[in-house]
């Protein structure tokens, strides 16, 4: 009986010293292309295990790491990454001449845990966007959007921007626009036929007063498509506290 206990007590303690073991990601590194890596949140610290590799924030982007190689066929080495709400990355890197990869997200890390609780949509021909969340974490809200694509032909989204405008307006009075900037570059891969891709803006705490509209405007390469979703205050203020 003794023996039992003893055995219990053992497995109890192994139990509580369990350990999660968080396996890196393997990238290629080349000194001709930038390995470029999307996160779901703002950089806050990118540590390197030797100086063979090349590490920056893109330029207005804070959520994006752009790595090259400094040497040819660098030794093996490893580089950690921490962003905002203190998610942690490991990757590998290993010297590629061609690196298979270049494009790397995670932005699906938290846009998928998140609940859909909005249906807001507007439709253009057989393209569709859809405004599923708000959610508000650090007076940081954030917008996540869908896309859906029901054509044959695969569209690419290649503007996103965000502006308020106001709701109606007379035919004689100009159109008055305020860009709204996101905090972070804004990806969204291709949409291809019957698919759906999600993207999320991120901006700080704001509201807009009850005669104006948030708009979204998606459109691709030339123009040629377009989508607009016009978004109203009272759907801004349903944003949720993210825990």
């Amino acid at each position: 009986m003794k023996r039992i206990c003893a055995i219990w007590i053992l497995l109890v303690a192994i139990k509580g010293f369990s350990q999660t073991v968080i396996e890196p990601y393997p990238l290629q590194i080349s000194t001709d292309k930038t390995t470029n890596i999307i996160f779901p949140a703002t950089i806050l610290s990118v540590d390197r295990g030797n100086g063979s590799i090349i590490v920056q924030k893109a330029r207005n982007a804070e959520n994006i790491l752009l790595i090259k190689a400094d040497t040819q066929h660098f030794a093996p080495t490893n580089i950690s990454v921490v962003v905002l709400g203190g998610k942690f990355y490991s990757f590998t890197a290993t010297y590629s001449k061609d690196p298979d990869t270049l494009n790397i997200s995670f932005e699906d890390d938290q846009k998928y845990k998140r609940r859909n609780f909005l249906h807001k949509s507007s439709q253009s021909g057989e393209l569709k966007i859809v405004l599923r969340s708000i959610y508000l974490n650090n007076h940081i809200m954030s917008f996540q959007f869908d896309l859906k694509n029901f054509s044959t032909i695969e569209f690419e989204p290649a503007t996103i921007k965000f502006f308020v405008r106001d709701a109606k307006r007379s035919k004689r009075t100009a159109i008055q626009e305020l860009n709204l900037i996101p905090l972070h570059a804004i990806y969204c891969p291709v949409v291809k036929q019957n698919q759906m891709q999600r993207f999320t803006a991120r901006f700080k705490q704001f509201n807009i007063p009850k005669h104006k509209r948030l708009v979204c405007e998606v459109s691709d390469e030339n123009a040629e498509r377009v989508l607009t979703l016009r978004i109203k205050p009272k759907t801004i203020l349903k944003a949720r506290v993210e825990r």
